[in-house]
């Protein structure tokens, strides 16, 4: 995003970015600790875990359905598209989840400091953001919004940075009114969103993106992941927790892993993966911080400035709404599962239609007396429908749906010159 030149008023005037003078306000943050009403600083933990035990119960449920019902439906664009409605609504729910722990972070959970960071671990970790590595750096993060220097999220570019970052050291300053004519193009708007609404959130926690810059810092030290001394986020007192919630990132990791190798790539791919990006569109698109940093009006504070509570008192958002460009990502994510899941149902339909043995009445005739066993077998009726994105493969033979116990014997000669394949990788889903 290109800068603005700062615009300059008087001497003692605060003007915003369009050059309207504004006053800076006076009240503390008494005056603001009083106007909230005295209920919202008593947190129920019974109505806290309610809200995880539900968000849990919504996903499980989703699965459930999921699964069983989609795969009845006979139309392969009618099952990808029910399957794009299940990832849209369990990113909402990852969402919700994603909250949770963000209230675990700020202690609104409860008042139980330990079981604010226990839920806040299982809950973030599920969706791979460490926890407490997140927690201190969100915690200086409202300690210094909108401050220049010490804010340590949503950084904007100074003119100066911009110009250097993007075309050198070198560049002249006429660079920036030739960005600014490049940057509202459809392509460059498209790849924007693109990265900003799904990738924006998980490059924020790996490389800082923008973030503060910390003098120049680089490789593993800038990423929230990283527990070394030598850390730009964190103290030496706080490196075992920065551990710890790796260890947790690389469970949860281990146990998306293992998911996939019992119930397919695909699977866990369609059930978590997806919803995943979902929950990286939403951060994008509704943390206001993130929305203070395209639309602010008003001059972010330089490091000088003491009062820690102006800038986020300074903060304008937008209005509800979702802009034609905003809607880039979502339609994006939709489209892609939409494609995902029919390729794949088109190409398990064909996998298994052409690994159908022949019918006995199609073979040679001196073939058809020891065959006509094996076709029994293949082709018997299947107990229970294959279940999962990429089920509906009804003329597949109930042989080809089962995980085979010996890959290695799993070549079962039907004939002396008919073979069929039933060792493959599981029947993706």
């Amino acid at each position: 995003m290109a800068v603005h030149a700062p615009v300059q008023g008087k001497e003692g005037e605060h003007l915003d970015l369009n050059g309207n003078v504004f006053e800076l306000p006076h009240f503390t943050m008494k005056e603001i600790h009083d106007a909230i009403p005295a209920h919202c600083f008593k947190p129920s933990i019974v109505r806290s875990m309610a809200y995880v035990v539900r968000d849990f119960f919504y996903y499980s449920v989703l699965i459930y359905v999921a699964t069983t019902y989609i795969p009845l439906i006979p139309s392969a664009p009618l099952r990808a598209l029910a399957w794009a409605a299940y990832t849209t609504v369990a990113g909402f729910v990852f969402t919700g989840i994603w909250i949770l722990a963000h209230e675990c972070g700020h202690g609104a959970f409860s008042k139980n400091k330990k079981l604010n960071w226990t839920m806040g671990l299982i809950m973030h970790s599920f969706l791979l953001v460490p926890f407490h590595s997140w927690r201190l750096s969100h915690s200086q993060h409202h300690k210094a919004t909108g401050n220049m220097d010490k804010d340590t999220a949503f950084v904007p570019h100074s003119r100066q940075s911009w110009l250097e970052t993007n075309f050198g050291s070198k560049a002249k300053e006429n660079m920036v009114e030739f960005a600014e004519l490049a940057e509202d193009s459809p392509i460059a708007v498209l790849i924007h969103c693109i990265i900003h609404q799904l990738f924006g959130w998980p490059g924020y926690l790996l490389f800082n993106l923008t973030g503060q810059k910390y003098d120049g810092a680089k490789g593993a030290k800038i990423s929230h992941f990283y527990f070394g001394e030598d850390s730009v986020f964190f103290k030496q007192g706080e490196l075992s927790l920065i551990i710890l919630s790796d260890i947790a990132v690389a469970v949860m990791i281990a146990g998306l892993v293992w998911a996939g190798q019992v119930f397919g790539s695909w699977n866990v791919i369609v059930l978590w993966g997806i919803p995943w990006l979902w929950v990286n569109n939403w951060i994008g698109k509704f943390n206001l911080h993130i929305a203070q940093f395209r639309v602010l009006t008003i001059s972010q504070l330089p490091s000088p400035s003491s009062n820690t509570l102006m800038p986020p008192c300074l903060t304008t958002t937008t209005r509800p709404g979702l802009s034609p460009a905003e809607l880039l990502p979502q339609l994006i994510v939709i489209l892609g599962s939409l494609t995902l899941i029919s390729s794949t149902t088109s190409s398990a339909h064909t996998s298994a239609t052409t690994s159908s043995p022949q019918s006995p009445s199609t073979m040679p005739e001196k073939l058809q007396s020891t065959s006509a066993a094996s076709w029994a077998n293949t082709t018997a009726p299947m107990s229970k429908p294959p279940s999962g994105p990429l089920s509906g493969v009804t003329s597949a033979p109930a042989s080809l749906l089962r995980r085979p116990k010996d890959r290695k014997a799993a070549v079962c000669s039907c004939s002396a010159t008919h073979t069929t394949e039933l060792g493959r990788p599981r029947q993706r889903i």
